[in-house]
């Protein structure tokens, strides 16, 4: 699993400065190889009190399992078959799942009717 950091350009400049005032007390040789360094540590630290990883103990139920997913996490449905139709979770542009708008109590937005060709169509009023 890998993460992109995006840092917006406003913030560029801070990340410059730490880094020249920690110059000669780290073996980076920029700010960004610093800030990869310091991020990485920073995770791993999560890493040994979370208890997931290669710091999962086993003698201590821990709070998450070792992907790191809380244990009571549940995988959403991904699909549904409702009156012969089969619906899919509708997502936003970036894949992220919608949710429902418990505003418009009579459209379900969090699922949308799939379609032949694995495009969907807009929401289908419940009853």
């Amino acid at each position: 699993m890998d993460f992109t950091i995006t840092v917006p350009d406003e913030l560029l400049p801070a990340l410059v400065a730490e880094f020249s005032l920690v110059q000669g007390s780290t073996t980076a040789t920029s700010p960004e190889e610093y800030f990869t360094a310091s991020v990485i540590e920073t995770v791993r630290q999560r890493a040994e009190l979370y208890k997931v990883g290669p710091y999962f103990t086993g003698a201590v139920n821990p709070q998450f399992r070792q992907d790191g997913m809380p244990f009571d996490y549940v995988e959403p449905e991904e699909s549904k078959v409702v009156d012969g139709v089969t619906f899919v979770r509708a997502r936003d542009e970036q894949g992220q799942f919608l949710a429902d708008d418990p505003a418009t109590p009579d459209v379900d937005e969090a699922w949308v009717a799939a379609v032949d060709n694995d495009t969907t169509t807009e929401p289908e009023a419940t009853e």
